[in-house]
């Protein structure tokens, strides 16, 4: 018991800061100047972010994965009538090594999720042990695409 508290609490402090400077980036970035400001959020199971690692970008990223989760962020940008769309997958790994290793797989698939009905790009960035990847259906949206483009520099 004492040590499913402790796994929460090291879920908690390694994801929230990293959420927070999305959220905060996004705000920034495409929301600022919207009368209808709300970014909502939901969370990403661990079973669908395995399911979207598996089926849309590389299989291999379930190699060694320790946690899986993500959130999708639903807004309107200023300017625009339109609701827009980015998601942040967060994978932790056992160490940075790893991690590099991930990132190479993604290289290799040119910022485009395989077997998709429309064009969804994705950028990455590795912070410390996790790698955290960033996506959109917004690929007609050239504001929202840019944010994703530039994602890792966030990081």
């Amino acid at each position: 018991m004492v040590l499913m508290l402790w796994e929460d609490c090291l879920q908690a402090d390694t994801s929230e800061p990293l959420t927070n400077t999305i959220r905060q980036a996004l705000t920034e970035r495409l929301i600022s100047g919207t009368a209808n400001s709300s970014l909502r959020e939901k969370q990403i199971t661990s079973p669908d972010v395995r399911a979207i690692l598996h089926d849309n970008l590389d299989p291999g990223l379930l190699t060694s994965v320790m946690e899986t989760t993500g959130t999708d962020f639903r807004f309107v940008p200023s300017g625009q009538d339109t609701e827009a769309q980015v998601a942040v997958l967060v994978l932790s790994y056992p160490d940075k090594k790893t991690v590099l290793s991930m990132t190479e797989k993604l290289a290799n698939r040119g910022g485009y999720f395989k077997r998709t009905k429309i064009l969804t790009p994705f950028s990455y960035a590795s912070v410390d042990n996790r790698l955290v990847i960033a996506f959109t259906k917004n690929a007609g949206n050239e504001d929202v695409v840019e944010f994703v483009n530039e994602f890792p520099e966030l990081f």
